[in-house]
């Protein structure tokens, strides 16, 4: 990545920053690797309530407003585009490129309609593309409708493409999107792998799944072994709390209990503690 001093990115995401999930985690490094590369970074994102400081020399400021009340933590999710245009359209004349993580169509409306006016350069990192399977409505559920149109129709030959797999580069490359695959991001510092303290096949799962992850599976697959294979497995899922786990994946009580011996929730905890299982 060729050095640019004073060059100015405006990264933006739905979710939070700089750490809360895998999104924000990926944000953060990639955040990282362009202040390397000499560009200056802010993020745009919806943390912790009113939220503003520096990481790492990365600015960021939530636009989260409310986080109570489901009803208005729904309103405040939909006012997010709006806050988004007003910070931008201040910030203008300061801006080179937009960088979009994840957001609502409305917003990568906008983005496009400002680089044509100010000429900034637009990004899309893309790390998902979900099929109708992955939801109970299917191809009638809205989270499925949004990402589509996003990315089959909204991102086009205005915006560069970061693809987080061979797939989506393919994808966006074919349609003329100039598009660069960047995997997983990992700081080797922070996870420094460590011998296993025993002979076992650990199966490791960090972050806050959905229902269209479809983890359960994990489960499903378990308890096809022997009790003799399940003897020699672990499976560890972080992010999840067991009774959410079988309620959030209709699975039936006695699934879990099925191979118990084996499966390990530990809910939600602090980014450094899951860097410590991984290693």
């Amino acid at each position: 990545m060729n050095k640019q001093q004073g060059k100015h990115v405006v990264m933006i995401n739905t979710g939070p920053f700089p750490e809360g999930d895998a999104g924000a985690v990926r944000l953060l490094y990639t955040a990282k690797a362009l202040r390397m590369a000499g560009y200056t970074v802010e993020v745009l994102c919806r943390g912790k309530k009113r939220d503003a400081g520096c990481v790492d020399g990365i600015a960021y400021r939530s636009f989260r407003l409310a986080d109570k009340k489901r009803l208005w933590r729904g309103l405040d999710y939909y006012c997010f585009p709006a806050r988004v245009r007003a910070y931008l359209q201040k910030h203008k004349r300061q801006i080179d490129f937009l960088y979009l993580y994840d957001a609502q169509p409305s917003v990568f409306r906008f983005c496009k309609s400002f680089a044509r006016k100010h000429g900034a350069k637009l990004l899309y990192d893309c790390v998902e593309w979900y099929s109708p399977e992955q939801f109970r409505k299917g191809e009638k559920n809205k989270t499925y409708q949004m990402k589509n149109h996003i990315n089959t129709e909204l991102v086009d030959t205005s915006f560069s493409v970061i693809a987080i797999s061979r797939f989506l580069e393919q994808y966006y490359t074919e349609k003329g999107i100039h598009a660069l695959r960047l995997p997983v991001l990992c700081d080797a510092q922070e996870a420094t792998v460590k011998a296993p303290s025993e002979q076992k096949l650990t199966l490791f799962y960090a972050g806050a799944p959905g229902r269209k992850d479809l983890i359960a599976n994990i489960v499903r697959a378990v308890q096809l072994l022997t009790p003799e294979q399940r003897a020699s497995l672990s499976v560890e899922l972080v992010g999840v709390d067991r009774d959410r786990f079988v309620q959030a994946y209709g699975l039936e009580e006695k699934a879990p209990d099925a191979c118990r011996e084996v499966l390990n929730c530990h809910g939600r905890v602090p980014r450094s503690r899951v860097l410590e299982w991984m290693q």
